[in-house]
Order: C-alpha cells, then sequence, then structure tokens
C-alpha cells in the first residue's frame, strides 16, 4: 500500500499530487 510519507517525489508539483491523492484514498478508506 502507498503511503505520503514514504513516496519520494522528483518535484514540489508531484509532491503535493501524491500527497493529495493519499489523503484523498485515506478518507474515503476512513469513511
Amino acid at each position: 500500500q502507498m503511503d505520503g510519507s514514504v513516496i519520494v517525489a522528483e518535484s514540489p508539483k508531484d509532491a503535493v499530487d501524491k500527497a493529495l491523492a493519499a489523503i484523498e484514498a485515506k478518507g474515503s478508506t476512513m469513511k
């Protein structure tokens, strides 16, 4: 499973996209 804190991004924008995706995934899972 993928966690935002584990993913290493090459660019700040990529990091933000991955973080938002991780938050969305966690939110939908916790509902």
